[in-house]
């Protein structure tokens, strides 16, 4: 179980970076975390895009 001040992509809690709760999912995250994973998902489906 992780604690509520880490963020649950990066599992860490680097102090320069903000954490933002988000309620829906009652989960920590650092917006930069965020970005990130969302960039990968985008890569990852014009990828899988080109293959069909």
């Amino acid at each position: 179980m992780q604690s509520e001040n880490t963020c649950y992509i990066c599992q860490d809690n680097p102090l320069d970076k903000e954490l933002i709760y988000d309620v829906k999912i009652k989960q920590c995250y650092h917006m930069e975390c965020l970005k990130e994973q969302s960039i990968k998902k985008i890569q990852n489906a014009i990828t899988s895009v080109d293959d069909i």
